[in-house]
């Protein structure tokens, strides 16, 4: 704390440091009270963290000095390259860049990750952080991945909308449409929405021959009615590949398929409900954004190789 008084011993200000970046102030004068909230601006540096997988990325990541917030926006951010929690082994190796900001040679907070470099087994995956604040690749490509509305090669008519609020057309009774109906003839190619990973792949009673694909940590969809399946649990799958034909299998009152999108487990409206889009850094910042990734990749592989 600290304040000053004025030639007749009144207090003028008083000053309260909460750290050494922020710090409270109050002026008096004249019987009213100004307050107003300081910043002490610091000197951004880049600190690198490096660390080896022993039990979990998280764990490690936790001990190399990041926080919680900061591994799970990498987590977020990878969700559709690597699967941290399925694909991250005992012996990989991560390097890590922070924009730390530093007061008179100290720390005053955790930073931004500008840069990571993961290296699993013979695998390296690096992204780098643009202007705009989301990750990219090393050459400017997003680390998104796009979904589509509609998993046929042409459009088919709708013959079910969405509709949580529909009667059953076999049982009568309330029961709700977590997906979207095509009219597809028997042995239509079924194509996946989007990248990932298939999870199920199996038959059922009600919903016949079906398929669940897993799309990072957020979508997954699943294909109902099948023919046919084309691929089993486990398959990487890409945007468009031919997993099913569509058939009359299970629950039916007619040859369909049944498509449903999940957002973190619950089913949204996929002919309506904003999908994720993937667009790369724009032309005009390409040039400089790839050099300062070249730039940061070069350091982190050093530290990984020192």
């Amino acid at each position: 704390m600290e304040w000053q008084v004025d030639e007749a011993g009144r207090l003028s200000t008083f000053t309260l440091h909460q750290s050494l970046k922020f710090r409270d102030q109050y002026r008096f004068d004249k019987g009213e009270i100004e307050y107003a909230r300081l910043e002490t601006k610091g000197e951004l540096e880049k600190v690198t963290v490096i660390g080896r997988v022993n039990s979990s990325f998280y764990q490690q990541a936790r001990q190399a000095g990041l926080t919680p917030n900061q591994i799970q926006n990498l987590v977020s951010a990878l969700q559709w390259r690597f699967d941290f929690g399925r694909q991250s082994h005992r012996g990989d190796q991560f390097a890590i860049q922070v924009d730390k900001e530093f007061i008179d040679n100290k720390p005053v907070s955790s930073g931004n990750i500008s840069a990571m470099l993961y290296r699993a087994g013979d695998r390296d995956i690096f992204i780098y952080r643009h202007t705009d604040g989301h990750f990219y690749d090393e050459q400017g490509q997003s680390l998104d991945r796009a979904l589509r509305r509609i998993p046929t090669a042409k459009r088919y008519r709708i013959s079910s909308s969405f509709d949580p609020h529909r009667k059953h057309p076999i049982t009568g009774r309330i029961s709700p449409h977590n997906g979207t109906d095509f009219a597809t003839p028997v042995g239509t190619s079924v194509l996946a929405a989007g990248d990932g990973v298939v999870v199920k792949a199996r038959k059922h009673p009600l919903a016949g021959n079906y398929i669940v694909i897993k799309h990072g940590r957020e979508y997954s969809t699943r294909y109902l009615h099948l023919h046919r399946i084309l691929v089993k649990p486990g398959d990487h799958v890409s945007m468009g590949q031919r997993i099913a034909l569509s058939g009359n299998t299970g629950r039916s009152t007619g040859p369909h398929l049944h498509f449903e999108l999940l957002k973190y487990g619950h089913p949204v409206n996929a002919m309506k409900v904003p999908l994720p889009e993937a667009h790369p850094v724009p032309s005009q910042d390409r040039r400089v954004f790839e050099r300062q990734a070249k730039r940061a990749k070069q350091a982190l592989e050093q530290r990984l190789n020192g």
